[in-house]
């Protein structure tokens, strides 16, 4: 489900990110302050000149030291503007468990991922952790086949299909995805605006219910409000920004089911 009211689709403002800090504090009613919502948690994110994104992290408060301490749980890396591999790490240990490989043909089209899991510096093989894709392209459509690994017969079995079909701006417009049964398990929709913002994402998953979210964006490109219904149950979320001089917001209140909260982004250019 797509509860996100911050959608990283790169960089689109005139300079260039080189680390943010978001943390978010709670409302406390009573005086009228902020507070840390997790005195554990905040995240970081650093980019390089391209504005690609280069680490996510988390930020865990030291209480000897009475600051954030970084601790790195992904890593990207790039040939020019592909992203050919990321690495994943342990939050407590810093150890890598998982790394993403995408291999790309002439046209620069992904035609193949695969994804590895490691323990003790060492790769595994283990189901759920290691797989591959395989992608060809049919016009405006991508199908994907995914083999798991399977622990007892030592073999990649075919686990699912996914058809994802794209518009004239190459914007995801549906994705269908198919067991190994050849059965349809899930159907996905995205429609959007003229700035190519998502405004309403449905996920159909078997015979139930429509998940639908729909979002609203402000002149700047940030989305304001969430609506989110699955059958009889609705959740709304709404935002309010500050920004700085080159507007990026660097205040958002956020009010979720009548619970407001506080998250801040502590920015650093080139």
């Amino acid at each position: 489900m797509i509860l996100l009211l911050q959608i990283y689709k790169g960089q689109d403002k005139k300079r260039t990110i080189k680390s943010e800090e978001i943390i978010s504090y709670e409302f406390n009613r009573n005086n009228k302050l902020f507070k840390r919502r997790d005195i554990n948690y905040g995240e970081f994110s650093t980019f390089n000149h391209k504005g690609q994104l280069q680490e996510k992290g988390v930020l865990i408060w030291d209480y000897s030291t009475q600051k954030d301490e970084r601790r790195i749980i992904e890593r990207y890396h790039y040939k020019d503007t592909l992203l050919v591999g990321m690495e994943k790490f342990r939050e407590s240990s810093g150890e890598k468990y998982q790394e993403m490989e995408n291999q790309f043909n002439e046209a620069h089209k992904l035609e193949k991922k695969i994804v590895r899991s490691f323990e003790n510096g060492k790769e595994v093989f283990k189901k759920n952790s290691s797989l591959y894709m395989n992608i060809e392209y049919d016009n405006n459509s991508q199908i994907g086949k995914m083999y798991e690994y399977d622990e007892d017969t030592k073999e990649f079995k075919l686990a699912e299909t996914s058809i994802s079909t794209f518009d004239n701006k190459q914007n995801l417009k549906e994705k269908k995805i198919i067991d190994s049964d050849n059965k349809v398990f899930e159907i996905k929709t995205f429609e959007y605006n003229k700035n190519e913002k998502v405004i309403k994402y449905t996920s159909t998953i078997s015979q139930a219910n429509p998940n639908i979210t729909y979002y609203s964006y402000n002149s700047n490109n940030d989305p304001i409000k969430l609506t989110n219904t699955f059958g009889n149950n609705k959740i709304e979320i709404t935002c309010s920004y500050k920004y700085d001089d080159n507007s990026n917001w660097i205040e958002k209140t956020q009010c979720t089911d009548g619970e407001e909260y506080l998250v801040t982004r502590k920015i650093e250019y080139y």
